[in-house]
């Protein structure tokens, strides 16, 4: 049980990295805030990122090809962090 529930924790935790990291993506080009300080509307957005890949999913009939680099890049980094956070040390 304990095992399972470390998994799930871990799983959760590569789900919120690649949430934040397809954030960050998203806004990349146009961060909100003040035009002359850059990444000054930062932090705040990173509060949605959990429902951004679900935003990323319906803008793909809207915008194929920007939803499929979306969910692209969702999918690259949640598959190496779980990878990296779920792998099992050998005795």
């Amino acid at each position: 049980m304990h095992t399972r529930f470390r998994w799930a924790v871990r799983l959760l935790l590569s789900y919120l990295l690649a949430s934040a990291a397809l954030a960050v993506f998203v806004k990349w080009p146009n961060l909100d805030g003040n035009a002359h300080v850059p990444f000054s509307g930062f932090p705040e957005f990173l509060v949605w990122s959990p429902m951004v890949p679900f935003l990323a999913l319906g803008d793909l009939p809207q915008r194929p090809v920007s939803g499929l680099l979306d969910l692209s890049v969702f999918l690259a980094v949640f598959v190496t962090s779980a990878c990296l956070l779920l792998r099992t040390k050998k005795r």
